[in-house]
């Protein structure tokens, strides 16, 4: 369809876009009704294939680029706010911003007010879970130290949204004094379409344990080499394989080498490899736990992608345990650090064939019923609608927006 007519979003995430966060352009590009342009200061790199999204990118990771950059932030100190980025946003025309990651949105919040439009942030983990005296600290940097209270100050304003990702996150904001009314919960979810259920049964699969994700505090993978370990002589050929990278790697290596586990590390990999690792898993575990500084996470949507391909899964992280998951039914949920209990759903799963196979049909029954992106995304639309619609009426939009 035409979208020449159709109200426009401005996506923001800076820098477009980390591998990590294909999320993001996965619900860009399942916008029908909307005409969405993602919009960040830089470009990653490496960054995920974006063909078929429209994007914009204010400079280029060039000397020139950094240079304008630079001055541009100079520039931001004088005028308290940035030029370029306005220039840019309001040639955009945007109807509303949706900022992805509320430090994003504190950052660019003096020129999006400015801007005068509707401001949708979306909550994702870390931005509202981080203690507010690990910033204050300076390990966010210097430009974030004073972060949770520019947050609640952006939250007052009233043109400004949130979205939670799931229950969790909606319950953390709202300890920090960020949403209430203005709060939403929307699921981001994933196009199923791109995980199909292929390869034989779980149960005719190696004991495979799949591990997706960054290797850091938050993901746990320790306790997931500890429950490999006491499984060793339960399961015999028990075997973990770690997708991703971080700090915690040579760590979790080491560890694995001690007790004797197991352990493939593969390091970041396409989302490809990813399908291709589901195919052969047996399950995936994602142990989270709550790290030092509070970060947690959010959902955890590689827990839906396992499931979509009819992979059963063992979690603990907070939203995921009890949203993306229906426990005991398409996998298992168990505390964060409990590893005795993390050993017992994985042996369920590594041992009764019977039982993995019934979970992973109804894993890949529930992921496409309740988080297939093209429905969350008309969900999404309908909230922009609305919003929207409220700004015209109060008529605190500008000009270009009065439809």
């Amino acid at each position: 369809m035409s979208l020449d007519n159709s109200p426009r979003v401005a996506v923001y995430r800076s820098p477009i876009l980390p591998l990590s966060e294909t999320f993001i352009r996965d619900q860009v590009r399942a916008m029908h009704r909307w005409n969405a342009t993602l919009f960040g200061e830089t470009l990653y790199d490496p960054r995920p294939v974006l063909d078929g999204i429209t994007h914009q990118a204010l400079w280029r990771d060039t000397r020139i680029g950094r240079t304008l950059r630079r001055a541009d932030r100079l520039l931001e100190q004088v005028m308290g706010y940035s030029p370029a980025k306005h220039r840019a946003l309001r040639t955009l025309r945007p109807d509303l911003v949706h900022v992805h990651f509320a430090t994003d949105a504190v950052q660019a919040w003096p020129t999006l007010r400015r801007l005068g439009v509707p401001v949708v942030v979306t909550l994702h983990g870390y931005d509202i879970n981080t203690h507010a005296d690990w910033w204050h600290a300076g390990h966010g940097g210097p430009r974030m130290r004073d972060y949770p209270e520019r947050l609640r100050e952006m939250a007052a304003d009233p043109s400004v949204h949130f979205i939670a990702v799931s229950q969790a996150i909606r319950r953390a904001a709202l300890a920090q004094g960020v949403g209430d009314e203005r709060m939403s919960i929307r699921h981001i979810g994933i196009p199923t379409q791109n995980f199909p259920v292929e390869g034989p049964p779980p149960s005719q699969r190696r004991p495979d344990v799949l591990f997706v994700g960054r290797l850091v505090e938050k993901k746990g993978g320790r306790f997931l080499v500890e429950a490999a370990a006491a499984l060793r002589e339960r399961v015999p050929g028990v075997r973990l394989v770690f997708i991703g990278d971080g700090p915690c790697r040579d760590d979790l290596a080491a560890q694995a080498r001690r007790l004797d586990v197991d352990a493939r590390f593969l390091g970041a990999q396409p989302q490809a490899e990813v399908r291709r690792q589901l195919v052969s898993a047996r399950a995936l575990c994602l142990p989270s736990v709550t790290a030092a500084n509070g970060d947690a996470e959010g959902l955890g949507m590689v827990l839906l992608e396992a499931q979509c391909a009819g992979v059963p899964v063992v979690t603990s992280a907070k939203g995921g345990s009890e949203e993306a998951i229906v426990d005991g039914v398409t996998g298992f949920a168990f505390g964060e650090g409990d590893v005795p209990r993390l050993a017992q759903s994985l042996e369920v799963l590594l041992r009764d064939g019977a039982r993995v196979d019934l979970m992973a049909r109804e894993a890949a029954q529930f992921v496409r019923r309740q988080f297939d992106i093209g429905h969350c995304t008309r969900a999404l639309e309908t909230h922009y609608d609305h919003i929207l619609a409220d700004a015209v009426l109060e008529q605190t939009v500008p000009s270009w927006n009065a439809r």
